[in-house]
């Protein structure tokens, strides 16, 4: 039992980067999450996570956070659990440690290996016709209904055509709409099975001292898609999620249209790596169409970011754009029949301009 409450931990603790509705305090070998507000999804997805994480099978438990004790009240949701200093997200390795990417790739092909073998093995069941509505089109719908009620956003996403450096894409309503209506590409989308998974899982998510690791910030639910968790984690390489984040890259606009290029070639190579060896790993086991599947449910993904990132207390509002404009090229280039490049970016990069 903890000398001190988790109220206590949180005002006298040091705060650390959370996610749009949670706030995350470190006090000493503790860290705290929590969300205080008025928005229920704040305290629907801190309770989901803690279901979670008490859910985890023993056997599994030194791969996730361990739960040491829960305030839950009509003003406050939080949890308490260890401060894993000795560890690092794969991204801080990439990004500010400057680790060698190849020792990154077998931390993550060794998650990648726990996930097929210990995690998507578990509570195997077919997916329901309703999955993909529940899981991919009514989320993108509330992402567009955010992104809307933004001033910057209505713009974004109610115009009809939007130009990415040079070329027209057709926006992500009339896309939506196209996709539903498409009957093979529901059946690409649909999961050969649903398991127990992730739901979040990126390079920020996992944690590492390179022999071990720790997967963190779980989505909550414990049924999903493998193909959901696998798409995620290919969005985050190939749209070059975390380099939008950290600002590595230039985004001009003139009416609708964009200019987007990333600007960190060094940095990119690292990323280049990781998505060529993914997809590679990947392939050994899938489909012919496992390729077309990741593109379309990462445009999905794509257009999630940016709402997520629309929610924080101060919105990025180029990071959003470029996310969003990530999603509604890969649908384009579906439809244009241009496929995933392997070992190469969604963008080019600018040339001699590199920081």
């Amino acid at each position: 039992m903890e000398k001190k409450t988790i109220k206590k931990f949180i005002n006298e603790g040091r705060e650390r980067k959370g996610g749009s509705l949670s706030c995350i305090y470190s006090y000493g070998n503790k860290i705290i999450k929590f969300y205080k507000g008025n928005d229920n999804r704040g305290f629907e997805k801190i309770r989901n996570e803690i279901a979670y994480l008490d859910a985890v099978p023993i056997n599994l438990k030194e791969y996730f956070p361990q739960v040491l004790d829960v305030l839950d009240s009509r003003e406050i949701i939080a949890f308490l659990t260890v401060n894993y200093k000795k560890m690092e997200t794969l991204t801080n390795m990439l990004l500010v440690h400057n680790e060698d990417v190849k020792l990154v790739w077998k931390i993550l092909k060794n998650v990648l290996d726990f996930m097929d073998h210990s995690i998507y093995t578990r509570k195997r069941c077919k997916a329901s016709k309703s999955y993909l509505e529940k899981s991919q089109f009514i989320r993108v719908e509330s992402a567009l209904e955010i992104l809307s009620g933004k001033m910057h956003g209505e713009q974004l996403v109610n115009t009809k055509f939007l130009y990415l450096n040079g070329e027209k894409l057709i926006n992500m309503t009339a896309l939506l709409q196209r996709i539903r209506k498409d009957k093979k590409i529901l059946k690409i989308m649909q999961p050969s099975f649903l398991s127990y998974y992730h739901g979040n899982l990126h390079l920020a998510n996992i944690l590492s001292d390179q022999e071990k690791f720790i997967l963190i910030d779980p989505r909550g639910e414990t049924i999903g898609s493998s193909d959901y968790d696998n798409a995620k984690m290919l969005c985050h390489l190939y749209i070059r999620y975390d380099e939008i984040h950290y600002g590595y890259f230039n985004l001009d606009k003139k009416g609708d249209s964009y200019n987007l290029n990333l600007t960190n070639l060094e940095i990119g190579k690292k990323f280049d790596f990781l998505q060529k060896h993914f997809i590679q790993h990947k392939q050994i086991v899938s489909n012919k169409d496992w390729l077309k599947k990741m593109q379309l449910l990462m445009g999905f993904h794509a257009v999630s970011f940016a709402s997520y990132h629309a929610r924080q207390k101060t919105v990025n509002w180029k990071r959003v754009t470029a996310y969003y404009l990530s999603g509604i090229k890969l649908f384009n280039d579906y439809f244009n029949a241009k496929e995933i490049k392997i070992d190469t970016a969604l963008y080019p990069y600018i040339p001699n301009k590199t920081k």
